[in-house]
């Protein structure tokens, strides 16, 4: 679960085991814990095994059990957008080398919106877990500094996150 502290002041790392006191809020649709009154370390280091999940989901609404948990995405994954990559860091990931928009493949109607709901059950962000706009550096772009539409990923392992509407992962590696 994110924790949203404020500057509330303990320093924690990864593999520290902490015990958090204060509020369940959902932030913009985010579940989190917020009005931190304590924080207690109460050991070090652990380590978490990643929960496997599968594209596509059964549901889009599924993955919100994954929110704030460390995930693996046991299926090669391919490159399917990138509009987003040198502006946010942010790049879509999906089981297919492309997902065609509904109205190129189908008419308008029933089959249309199964198709666009399949495309939505089969995607993730991969997001490089920073706000910052016009990033001087993405973690997972090529040795050229390149990607491109089809390059795959197998193995992704990172935490599920939800942020401007959309589940993303945030790469642990």
């Amino acid at each position: 679960v994110f924790v949203y502290d404020n500057g509330f002041g303990v320093d924690v790392s990864v593999g520290d085991i902490v015990r958090v006191t204060g509020n369940a809020a959902e932030f913009f649709d985010k579940t989190q814990i917020t009005s931190i009154s304590s924080v207690t370390v109460c050991g070090s280091g652990a380590s978490v095994a990643p929960t496997s999940v599968s594209l596509p989901v059964a549901n889009t609404d599924d993955v919100e059990a994954f929110e704030g948990m460390l995930v693996t995405f046991p299926q090669t994954l391919y490159v399917t957008e990138h509009y987003n990559v040198a502006r946010y860091g942010e790049l879509s990931l999906s089981v297919s080398e492309r997902l065609d928009q509904p109205s190129q493949v189908t008419t308008p109607g029933a089959s249309a919106t199964a198709l666009l709901d399949l495309n939505n059950r089969s995607r993730i962000v991969l997001d490089d877990g920073s706000t910052v706009q016009n990033p001087p550096t993405v973690p997972y772009l090529g040795a050229d500094d390149t990607i491109r539409g089809g390059d795959t990923t197998a193995n992704l392992t990172g935490v599920m996150d939800y942020s401007f509407e959309l589940y993303r992962v945030q790469p642990t590696q």
